[in-house]
């Protein structure tokens, strides 16, 4: 098959395409920022293609012959969406629905949306896991831009999947939102001597899920026959205490790196939420019985080994954002 992957040059993006390059051919639509590096390590069946996805006339060059849409790309968290509303609504919202035009114009046979767990809601009280089927009750920004694309996606007559995916984390390809997670970060600060600060206790929870069994599950319903004009969770079902993972990174530095990282508790932000909450991941192990396989202890110690091995060329590169800049389209010009 042929398979288009807008955000291809990021982590999820680049990991999948990776994964996907010795069986698929693959376009991986991405700003470019991270293809220094990752053009040495693709096959020769991945295309590292520099635009973006707002930009219809390079769509059109891009996707004759192209099966299915792999769409990953667009600004990640509530943070970076609030910093940057005007990005965050064009390169989110605006930027799937011009990829939809373009898609049912190329007859498309499946669109798959990588959506997140915060369209659910992230701060109302709700009963846990959370399923597939529970109503939507989107009270952040990020949230709703995510929500805003899946009912265009449910509306737009293509065949479709939207996977909502908890927190990711694992080495993948090294590259993208791997360094600004909080296990990225811990491992990160460990190398570097710094203390794993934490707010309070860390009794905070977070549900992780490696980059691995993500791929896996992608992948999965990628080459499914059967599953189309579905909602599925990608997550791991239950939650690790900030403190836990701190502790974790912390144990790990000591036995692998000879380091003794320092665990430092410090006072939340004013106003500072983090509830706890999960997904219900029975629908992908029906379909991924083996879902999920890495244990959160080995994911980690995967990390802290790959950067020990590829440490990255440059910081200054890894702390650039992901998303890139955004290219408005030409509105004027009709398509």
């Amino acid at each position: 098959m042929k398979i288009l992957i807008t955000g291809g040059g990021g982590f999820i993006g680049s990991s999948l395409a990776l994964a996907l390059g010795s069986t698929h051919d693959i376009i991986a639509l991405d700003h470019g920022r991270w293809y220094s590096l990752l053009e040495r390590r693709m096959p020769p069946c991945v295309s590292l293609v520099r635009g973006d996805v707002s930009d219809a006339a390079l769509l059109d060059t891009l996707l004759p012959g192209v099966n299915i849409i792999v769409h990953l790309a667009g600004v990640v968290g509530e943070s970076r969406c609030k910093n940057d509303p005007v990005k965050a609504v064009m390169s989110n919202v605006l930027g799937t629905h011009i990829l939809l035009e373009r898609a049912r114009r190329h007859g498309i046979k499946l669109f798959l949306f990588g959506s997140s767990y915060w369209v659910y809601s992230f701060y109302d009280d709700r009963p846990m896991p959370l399923t597939e089927s529970d109503e939507l009750r989107t009270d952040s920004f990020y949230g709703a831009l995510k929500a805003s694309s899946e009912r265009e996606i449910q509306d737009s007559a293509l065949p479709y999947i939207i996977v909502r995916l908890a927190n990711v984390y694992g080495y993948g390809t090294g590259v993208g939102s791997l360094w600004r997670a909080l296990v990225g970060k811990f491992i990160r600060s460990a190398f570097e001597g710094k203390p794993l600060t934490l707010y309070g206790e860390g009794s905070q929870g977070l549900e992780l899920v490696h980059i691995e069994d993500v791929v896996n599950a992608l992948r999965a319903l990628i080459e499914s026959k059967t599953v189309r004009n579905e909602i599925v969770n990608i997550g791991s079902g239950g939650v690790h205490s900030i403190r836990d993972i701190a502790h974790t990174v912390q144990r790990l530095a000591v036995t692998h790196l000879g380091s003794a990282a320092i665990v430092l508790p410090v006072p939340a932000p004013p106003g500072k939420i983090w509830p706890d909450r999960w997904l219900s991941i029975e629908k992908i192990k029906q379909i991924v019985p083996s879902f999920p396989r890495v244990p959160f202890e080995d994911g980690v110690l995967e990390v802290l080994k790959k950067y020990q091995e590829f440490r990255p060329d440059s910081w200054n590169q890894l702390d650039r954002s992901e998303a890139g800049e955004f290219t408005a389209p030409k509105l004027s010009v009709k398509d």
